[in-house]
C-alpha cells in the first residue's frame, strides 16, 4: 500500500508504504480494511490536504509496479485514489 498526504500544490508532507493483503488474493464479497498512521511533518502548513491511497506490486527485487486505478471505462487513470481530508 502507498499512502501520500499532499497539499493543494501536490507537495508531499507525509508518506507511508506498507505491506497489506495482496489484491490478487481478494475474492468477490471480501471486505478489506487497513489502518495506517501517517506521521505529519512538524513544519507542515495547516491544510487543506488530500490523501492518495494506492497499491503496488513487487514484480522482482529490482522492479515495483503500481496497480493502476481504473476509470469508469476500465482505463488506467492514476496511481492512487485521491481522497480529500475535511478541515474545520
Amino acid at each position: 500500500w502507498v499512502n501520500h498526504l499532499e497539499d493543494r500544490e501536490g507537495q508531499r508532507w507525509s508518506q507511508l508504504d506498507l505491506v497489506g493483503w495482496p489484491a490478487k488474493r481478494w475474492r468477490p464479497g471480501d471486505s478489506v480494511m487497513f489502518h495506517f498512521d501517517l506521521p505529519i511533518a512538524s513544519e507542515a502548513p495547516p491544510g487543506p490536504y488530500i490523501i492518495r491511497v494506492g497499491q503496488y506490486e513487487y514484480i522482482s527485487p529490482e522492479k515495483i509496479e503500481n496497480i493502476p486505478v481504473l476509470d469508469i471505462a476500465g482505463n488506467p487513470a492514476d496511481y492512487a485514489v485521491a481522497l480529500p481530508i475535511p478541515t474545520q
